[in-house]
């Protein structure tokens, strides 16, 4: 009787390794297709976010001029550049535009307590964009 049960427990053993083999190939299919997946899809990232030169060492100077340009200061800095590009051209003579204003409009700036007045050496720039700005309208002539 112990035989018989042997023999049983062995043919029962002999029919499951094929299984088990079968189940093994297919998990380490899984895993190849899932590896392949996520390897693409990690390459996918890097190409459309990173810069595709590659990483880069950056210089102290750089990091630190990297990191106000994303500060609230240097993202103002940029939309104040942004904002005024046509004043801050410089005409042929090399002057910028919005100083030639200064001087055509004969405006003056009054530099703190000390009641110094400038007529050169600035300009007036917008400091809010173009959707923010107020205007005085002029009133209309019968």
């Amino acid at each position: 009787m112990a035989a018989l049960i042997r023999r049983t427990e062995f043919e029962r053993a002999i029919h499951s390794v094929p299984s088990l083999i079968a189940a093994g190939i297919l998990l380490l299919i899984a895993d190849g297709v899932g590896g392949l997946i996520s390897i693409g899809g990690m390459s996918w990232y890097q190409s459309s976010h990173l810069d595709p030169a590659g990483p880069r060492q950056l210089t102290q100077a750089q990091a630190n001029a990297l990191e106000w340009a994303t500060s609230n200061e240097g993202k103002f800095a940029h939309n104040l550049m942004q904002w005024n590009q046509d004043l801050l051209s410089r005409d042929q003579n090399g002057q910028l535009v919005c100083a030639k204003d200064v001087k055509r409009l004969g405006v003056t700036l009054e530099i703190g307590a000390s009641s110094r007045k400038a007529s050169s050496g600035f300009c007036t720039l917008w400091t809010s964009p173009a959707n923010q700005r107020q205007f005085v309208s002029k009133p209309r002539l019968p």
